[in-house]
C-alpha cells in the first residue's frame, strides 16, 4: 500500500506468474490522479533505468460494470472513475496542481 497524498491510498498486488501488477484505489475521487502518478513513475523508470526496454499494457476497470478496458479505449469512452472524475476535480485543484513530469525529471 502507498499513500500518494493524504486520503489517496493505492494498493499494489503482484502476480509473478502472469507478470501483472494490479492497482486498487481506495477512493474513487483519487483514481485519475493516482493513475497519472503511477503512469508517470513507470515512464520515469523505463527511461532512466530500463533504457526504454520496459513494455506494459494498462487496463482500467469500469466502476459500474466491472468490465476492463484498454487505457486508450477507457480514455475515449471517459470511463469512470478514471477520466470523468478527473475532469470534475481539475477545476477545483488547479491552484494545488503540480507538474508530475517536471517533478520526476528532477529526481
Amino acid at each position: 500500500s502507498i499513500e500518494l497524498e493524504p486520503g489517496c491510498i493505492v494498493h499494489l498486488s503482484e502476480d509473478t506468474m502472469s507478470q501483472r501488477i494490479s492497482v486498487f484505489v481506495e477512493n474513487e475521487r483519487s483514481a485519475a490522479k493516482s493513475m497519472d502518478i503511477i503512469r508517470s513513475m513507470l515512464r520515469k523508470i523505463n527511461a532512466d533505468i530500463m533504457g526504454t526496454g520496459l513494455r506494459w499494457n494498462t487496463f482500467l476497470e469500469d466502476s459500474t460494470s466491472g468490465e476492463l478496458f484498454a487505457y486508450n479505449e477507457a480514455q475515449k469512452q471517459q470511463i469512470m472513475p478514471w477520466f470523468v472524475q478527473k475532469l470534475k476535480n481539475t477545476a477545483n485543484s488547479d491552484k494545488n496542481s503540480i507538474n508530475l513530469e517536471s517533478f520526476l525529471e528532477s529526481l
